[in-house]
């Protein structure tokens, strides 16, 4: 994810409240301010999702921008797909995948973007690319922590934040850290430990207002899935 992307998720969380369903539920509602933030957060893994099925089931000629074009007009258009988005009913990101996977159909099916049907590519889309989903999932995991980060830099010692950054962005070990920041080590690993502890509280705060419906337990079981999703891709 380019420093680009991070910096528009970044902004978006800053500048639009709290949870991602305000955004949601904001751009379903026709806000162009809460439609350029969900276009924003959410272009990133739709755009790794439509990339990952080019040359496997899409055409290299179909334009990946004008794929997640397609979903967000789905989803904003006057009764569109954005209107039945329910909180209740689990986490936005299984909702939002099978819009683009219907759009991925309409592609592979032909008459919207000029090519023949595929009838084998559809049947293999039908019964949905696991590859395509795990790359979606993936982006979106990263999207959720950008946003708790951003959240977390609004309401924490921004001393924790570039803490946070430099270990899990850049890698580098407390000593480094240490040295970067001119601190004692004691003091590092003393900011660490507060900035892990705020971290986690943050992202649990982001995951539960991406599945209001979600009882305690699972939210820290998807926390948990999540920062394993992420560690294996490494």
């Amino acid at each position: 994810m380019s420093c680009d992307v991070r910096g528009l998720i970044v902004t978006a969380m800053a500048e639009w409240g709290t949870t991602s369903w305000e955004i949601i539920q904001g751009a379903a509602r026709g806000d162009t301010s809460a439609q350029a933030e969900f276009a924003a957060i959410y272009g990133v893994p739709l755009r790794a999702y439509f990339r990952s099925l080019q040359g496997r089931y899409l055409s290299r000629g179909i334009d990946v921008d004008d794929l997640v074009q397609d979903v967000f007009v789905e989803c904003m258009k006057r009764e569109g797909a954005l209107t039945r988005a329910d909180a209740g009913r689990g986490p936005f990101q299984y909702f939002l995948r099978g819009v683009a996977h219907n759009v991925a159909m309409r592609a592979v099916a032909g008459p919207v973007h000029h090519l023949s049907a595929d009838t084998e590519a559809m049947d293999m889309l039908v019964a949905e690319d696991l590859t395509a989903s795990r790359v979606f999932d993936r982006e979106y995991a990263q999207a959720i922590l950008l946003r708790a980060r951003a959240l977390m830099a609004q309401s924490s010692d921004e001393r924790l934040g570039e803490i946070l950054r430099l270990r899990s962005e850049e890698g580098l070990s407390l000593g480094e850290v240490a040295a970067r920041l001119n601190m004692t080590a004691q003091m590092v690993r003393n900011l660490n430990e507060k900035a892990r502890a705020a971290f986690e509280r943050t992202l649990l705060q982001v995951l539960e207002s991406d599945d209001p419906s979600a009882t305690r337990g699972e939210v820290v079981a998807r926390a948990k899935d999540l920062i394993r999703l992420l560690r294996g891709h490494r």
